[in-house]
């Protein structure tokens, strides 16, 4: 971990698999792993490791928000969507699931549904909602 605070990414990852090796249970090292491989564009390997996380422990709600980012990248929008509906259900409040979803719904041709949670996230304080309301709720 301060090895990515430090932007060495790549020692980041080697030494949370090697704590993975140690505690095959520790599902915050799955997590802060899927984290560094997202930030390097390895999508299908956060997802892995967002997977076992989720596995371990299946109330994160922010795993499964950047499962879902990272599952909206490679352009899999209903599974997004998913992991974006399964943060919202685990915390109703939490903004950026709303907004994430939201340009996910509207991506995926249900505009109607996108714009809803856009003004939610809205609603909740997420500023960079109103962007995106401009861009697709006319």
């Amino acid at each position: 971990l301060v090895k990515a605070g430090i932007e060495d990414i790549y020692g980041a990852i080697e030494d949370l698999t090697k704590a993975i090796k140690l505690d095959p249970g520790n599902y915050i090292a799955y997590r802060l792993r899927g984290y560094a491989r997202a930030d390097l564009m390895d999508n299908r390997g956060a997802i892995m490791d967002f997977n076992k996380s989720i596995a371990l422990y299946p109330n994160d709600t922010v795993v499964y928000l950047k499962r879902g980012c990272a599952k909206l990248s490679l352009g899999d929008y209903a599974g997004s969507i998913a992991d974006f509906s399964k943060a919202i259900a685990l915390d109703p409040k939490f903004a950026e699931a709303y907004y994430k979803r939201g340009v996910a719904r509207a991506n995926f041709e249900q505009k109607n549904s996108g714009c809803i949670d856009l003004k939610k996230a809205r609603e909740l304080g997420d500023s960079s909602a109103l962007e995106a309301i401009k861009m697709y709720c006319k």
